[in-house]
Parts: structure tokens; sequence; C-alpha cells
């Protein structure tokens, strides 16, 4: 079991203020945090009304317009090189010449 210090007279003076200004808020600190009842605070009526509502639905509409999705055709790249260990390259086919520099640059 811990060793607990007393209580000294300052701490004791600062509960019982607090508890004095708790009761003015309309709290007992003697009661049970489940029934305490606030001051001043009201709980707004969540029931339902059963016919007097519009009906609502749950679908979410979409706004009808869809992006193209961008794809490669196939006709740009003549393929992809790889240059330092993770680094992966594009070549053109336009630029035959970065293949073979990239080729020259793993072997030197």
């Amino acid at each position: 079991m811990a060793y607990r210090k007393p209580n000294r007279a300052g701490l004791s003076k600062a509960k019982a203020a607090h508890d004095e200004w708790l009761r003015s808020m309309g709290i007992n600190p003697d009661k049970k945090a489940s029934k305490r009842n606030l001051k001043g605070v009201s709980l707004p009526d969540l029931s339902v009304q059963s016919t007097n509502t519009v009906k609502t639905s749950d679908k979410i509409c979409t706004n009808g317009t869809i992006k193209e999705t961008q794809s490669y055709t196939g006709d740009e790249l003549l393929g992809i090189t790889l240059l330092h260990k993770s680094s992966f390259e594009p070549i053109r086919k336009d630029n035959k010449q970065a293949a073979v520099a990239a080729a020259q640059m793993r072997r030197n």
C-alpha cells in the first residue's frame, strides 16, 4: 500500500471553495456523476414525428458527370529503363539515344 500524505489546510480549503462553486453551477458534488442535474441545461426533444414529415431517402445522387480516366495508348514510349536501384525512366520512341545513354550509364 502506498503512503499518502495527509491533507493540508490549503488543499482542503481549495476543495471546499471548488465544491461551493460546483453548487453554484447546480451540481451537488456529494452525488454520483450520473445523478447530477445541470442548471440551465435543457435537452432537445428527439422524438420522431410519425406522419407530418417530408419523406426522405438514404440515396446520395451524383452530379451526373464522370471524369475521363487517363490511359496510355502505346504510341509514345519505346520502353522503360532502370538507372539506379529503383529509378525508372521512360524512353520515348523519338529519342533512341536516351536508351543507349542509359545502357552506357549502367555499365560505366
